[in-house]
């Protein structure tokens, strides 16, 4: 990614094309076209880490870095829409999560608050959720858009989506700040298709920190952890824990401390299957996964794994043993071509470097 250095890089795939971040600028890629990629400067924002969220309605952009918010155009890539970022109060310099609901509205989470704004770039309300601490915030939208869901220090909150008024909030049973790993908290908003209830579809929340795996039914009046396991965290140890829904399957993937693992999605069953890469207490491990493929990426590596054994693994170009960031999507955005269904494209970010790979093409 010229120009933009070395650090944390995220990768977005759309259709046929596909985004990169890295170190305060945002590149975009053309697989039809091929030749060299569109890169936006993002000036403003500063440089580090860049989240990235994306509105298919609006064909809209958003990037998250050092307490900044900046949206572009994904069909005008090289210009900005907004004439400066969006500076959030009390979040410069830190790590910035970015969320877009379907209505066009942009989430922000930074240092231990949370913001609204609008279209426009105008700020619309604002958490400082206190007690909380000054801490990275990680954000999921229900399924019906009407809560936020706000994963920090060992707590998870649910907000008002459209007013940001808090409707409850719960610390993490089990997770002790003065002696855990990490704490960070990702969230992840799905529905859960209860094997014991007629197929139903429930609005279910799943929670990870510092190697523990929690679920709430959000259907309960009094929200609260309807089922959490430390298995993971004793057998991989303690860490930042990234997840992945596979609502089709009832499937919950798991990256921790290097490696992945499989969960039944009712968290009330021994782990499907773990694979151990390059296991390390703390090493932060992504995982995504496409129709037959699940995919793991850590310390400069990836692995694909099928039917829970790994098929292939092995370096990503320049990726040294940096953390490395996992988007797929298919081949083909034409449903009625022959591949389509089993078919991908994965885009690997690593220390300011991206890779594509074409897996399971005929």
């Amino acid at each position: 990614m010229a120009g933009a250095g070395s650090g944390i890089t995220n990768t977005m795939v759309n259709g046929l094309s596909a985004i990169a971040t890295c170190n305060g600028y945002a590149f975009q890629y053309d697989f039809a076209l091929g030749g060299d990629p569109i890169r936006n400067d993002l000036t403003g924002i500063g440089k580090g880490e860049v989240r990235i969220a994306y509105n298919d309605l609006s064909k809209t952009v958003y990037f998250g870095c050092n307490g900044h918010i900046q949206a572009v155009m994904f069909n005008s890539f090289s210009t900005c829409v907004w004439s400066t970022p969006i500076t959030l109060t009390n979040a410069v310099d830190t790590v910035t999560s970015v969320l877009v609901s379907r209505m066009g509205y942009i989430y922000a989470g930074a240092n231990g608050y949370v913001y609204k704004i609008n279209a426009d770039g105008q700020e619309l309300y604002s958490n400082p959720m206190t007690g909380t601490g000054n801490n990275e915030v990680r954000l999921a939208l229900s399924p019906d858009e009407k809560k936020l869901f706000v994963g920090t220090n060992g707590q998870v909150l649910a907000l008002s989506a459209d007013d940001m008024k808090e409707q409850w909030r719960l610390t993490l049973p089990g997770w002790d700040w003065h002696g855990s790993t990490s704490n960070t908290v990702s969230v992840l908003s799905s529905l859960y298709q209860d094997a014991t209830n007629s197929g139903r579809n429930w609005p279910w929340l799943y929670i990870g920190c510092n190697g523990w795996i929690y679920s709430i039914d959000l259907t309960a009046a009094t929200p609260q952890v309807t089922a959490m396991t430390q298995s993971l965290q004793a057998n991989l140890g303690a860490g930042d824990t990234r997840l992945a829904y596979d609502s089709a399957n009832s499937l919950l993937y798991v990256g921790l401390s290097g490696c992945a693992a499989c969960l039944d999605a009712s968290l009330r069953q021994p782990a499907k299957w773990t694979y151990e890469y390059f296991k390390s207490p703390g090493r932060v491990a992504n995982v995504t996964f496409g129709p037959v493929q699940v995919f793991l990426g850590t310390n400069g590596q990836v692995a694909l794994i099928e039917g829970g054994k790994c098929k292939s693994n092995g370096p990503v170009p320049n990726g040294g043993t940096n953390p490395v960031s996992l988007s797929v999507g298919p081949i083909s955005c034409d449903p009625a071509t022959p591949d389509y269904a089993t078919s991908v494209r994965l885009m690997a970010g690593v220390n300011g470097y991206v890779s594509s790979y074409l897996v399971g093409t005929p």
